[in-house]
């Protein structure tokens, strides 16, 4: 393998900053370009603040570029850069064919799913919501279809019933720091493999299946596991809501783990210090935050005290 490789690296959110941040470590890697989305409004105030990515790229005096989905600017990274080698992750754009096969090395993509099992912009949510019992993480070339590209290798971890988008998303960031600089060694080096993706198990996941439109929970009509998996699916963003006895909430955090035997017929119930709600009309969940509309987030105890006592 050569001294350093050019590389571009694509990406925009803070998973992608910290695999930047582990790929500037790696001494072969020579990360030529930075491109990522454009600065965004944040915040109340609506100030115009660029990623945190692009945060790094400048901090490193590493060039940053915005594509903006505009295939004339892909092109002129192309000349400009010269790259050898492309790395993406949670970039945001459709990438055109040709940037992705220019390179020596092509265009390595790290994708949170076992594919081919959900196939776009969710698949750590779609995973939770549907009840999976374990997911990983793919390292894939790039190809112009949706995450449809040849396996390089794949890494498995079982999903914990009290997992949420945020925690499975960081245990999966984690594996993909642990295993990026040998795996890229071994794809340049010609030691791995592409491995197509079976077909007949193709899935995919979409934005509108998290869309706030989507985020109420029925405590009438869900069973308990239906809400805990939609409240865990649901974090940070867009957070479960639902209505308690007219009240409407914000559900931040459940458990049906350890529930109590003696729980009765009853909607509400408030045992042993801890808040249940019957589910279906059959099952329970414990309430462990909430937050209600217009206030600050709150343990069980909090909401039970001030709005069901």
């Amino acid at each position: 393998m050569r001294r350093k490789v050019n590389t571009i690296f694509l990406g925009s959110n803070w998973e992608a900053a910290q695999v930047l941040e582990k790929c500037l470590e790696i001494d072969w890697l020579n990360i030529v370009c930075v491109i990522t989305k454009r600065d965004a409004k944040v915040g109340r105030k609506q100030v115009i603040t660029p990623n945190i990515v692009k945060q790094i790229a400048t901090a490193n005096e590493i060039p940053f570029f915005h594509t903006n989905s505009d295939s004339k600017r892909y092109q002129l990274a192309l000349d400009t850069y010269k790259p050898e080698l492309n790395i993406c992750l949670s970039f945001g754009e459709i990438v055109p064919e040709f940037f992705l096969m220019n390179p020596e090395f092509k265009s390595i993509n790290i994708h949170y799913s076992l594919l081919p099992k959900y196939r776009g912009a969710v698949p750590i949510q779609g995973a939770i919501l549907n009840d999976e019992k374990e997911t990983g993480i793919t390292f894939t070339q790039m190809v112009a279809g949706m995450d449809a590209g040849g396996i390089l290798s794949q890494y498995k971890i079982p999903i914990d019933i009290d997992d949420t988008n945020i925690t499975l998303r960081q245990k999966l960031l984690d594996i993909s720091c642990e295993k990026i600089e040998k795996d890229l060694k071994d794809w340049i080096d010609g030691k791995a493999k592409l491995v197509d993706q079976d077909k007949s198990k193709v899935s995919f996941c979409y934005m509108k299946d998290i869309a706030k439109e989507n985020s109420f929970v029925s405590f009438e009509d869900m069973n308990a596991l239906e809400i805990h998996n939609k409240v865990r699916a649901f974090q940070p963003w867009p957070t479960a809501k639902s209505t308690i006895n007219g009240i409407n909430v914000k559900v931040h955090s459940t458990s049906i783990s350890n529930l109590p035997e003696s729980l009765e017929n009853e909607f509400i119930q408030f045992k042993e210090r801890r808040l249940f709600i019957q589910c279906n009309h059959t099952d329970h969940i414990e309430i462990l935050e909430i937050q209600p509309e217009g206030k600050v987030k709150m343990d069980a105890i909090s909401f039970y005290n001030g709005y069901l006592k």
